[in-house]
């Protein structure tokens, strides 16, 4: 059976409460060259509940174009709202 590494990742942000892009690319960059398999993003951390939507779905639409192809990406995982 294969196994998984996933990294359970901060979200960076820029001092006006915005999303750091450069900062997560950094650490997906930095994740991928080191074999992780797969991310968590806005949930293993409890920042699911501290971000708008709008947020989330700028980050999950980012995220997704950074680790296409390269790694798994998990979002939400705590998420209490089916919708979302």
């Amino acid at each position: 059976m294969a196994k998984k590494v996933i990294s359970a990742t901060v979200t960076p942000l820029k001092a006006d409460g915005s999303l750091d892009r450069n900062g997560l690319k950094n650490i997906f960059e930095r994740n991928v060259r080191h074999g992780i398999d797969g991310v968590f993003l806005f949930g293993s951390m409890g920042e699911w509940g501290s971000f708008s939507d709008a947020f989330k779905e700028e980050g999950v639409e980012f995220a997704s174009e950074l680790l296409k192809g390269k790694a798994d990406l998990l979002v939400g995982i705590n998420a209490t709202s089916l919708p979302l």
